[in-house]
C-alpha cells in the first residue's frame, strides 16, 4: 500500500512539473510573437510584458551573416531574437531564434 502512494505522489510531481514546463514553454512562444508580431522593424529593440503570467523579455541583436557584399538587393534582414521568460514560482527558460525582418527602405 505504501508503495502504491509513493508511485501515486511521484506521479502526481512528475505530472505537475511537466505541466509548469509547457505553459512555460507555451509563454516563450506567444512572448516571441508578442514581442515582434510582424516581419517590420519593431520600433524598439528590446521588448517586455507578460503573458500568462509568465513575465518575458525579448531582445533583437544583429545576426552576423555574409549577405554577399554591399551589392546586396535582399530585402530581408536576419535577426538574432533572444526571449527569456519567468514562470511565477521562478523558473526560467531562455529561447534564442532567427527571424527576418524587411530592411528599411533607404532614402
Amino acid at each position: 500500500m505504501v508503495a502504491i502512494a509513493a508511485l501515486m505522489g511521484s506521479s502526481a510531481r512528475g505530472s505537475r512539473k511537466l505541466e509548469q514546463h509547457v505553459a512555460l514553454v507555451q509563454a516563450g512562444y506567444n512572448a516571441l510573437w508578442l514581442a515582434f508580431p510582424s516581419r517590420l522593424p519593431p520600433p524598439s529593440r528590446a521588448q517586455s510584458g507578460e503573458t500568462m503570467a509568465h513575465a518575458w523579455r525579448a531582445q533583437m541583436q544583429p545576426f552576423a551573416v555574409d549577405l554577399g557584399g554591399a551589392d546586396n538587393a535582399s530585402v530581408w534582414l536576419p535577426q538574432k531574437i533572444l526571449v527569456q521568460v519567468r514562470s511565477p514560482s521562478g523558473a526560467t527558460m531562455e529561447l534564442e531564434t532567427i527571424r527576418l525582418f524587411r530592411r528599411q527602405a533607404e532614402r
